[in-house]
């Protein structure tokens, strides 16, 4: 049985977490930088990778903690079916933007 004190801690914590929090569209964002045919090859490279980067720390928020990124500290990695297609969707999406 769980006492009543961590229930009560449970609830609060289960109360603020933003359960229906929408993800940014990565998949989007990777894609447009991609299509902006003016950036120069270093200049784009240089914006992927920040974007990339700051994706990692959301997605993952146990690897922002580690590298320090605000804000993630009270989530975990989505692990779920439709989190993982998401995720192999972006990827192809970063892939893009490299190739460009």
């Amino acid at each position: 049985m769980v006492p009543p004190t961590r229930r009560l801690l449970l609830a609060a914590l289960l109360a603020a977490a933003p359960l229906g929090a929408q993800a940014p569209d990565w998949g989007a964002r990777f894609r447009a930088l991609a299509a902006r045919p003016a950036a120069a090859d270093a200049e784009r490279l240089k914006q992927v990778l920040a974007l990339d980067w700051e994706y990692r720390n959301v997605e993952h928020p146990e690897f922002a903690t580690g590298t320090g990124w605000p804000g993630q500290n009270a989530r975990w990695t989505d692990r779920s079916p439709a989190a993982l297609r998401r995720r192999a969707a972006v990827l192809r999406d970063r892939a893009a933007a490299v190739r460009a």
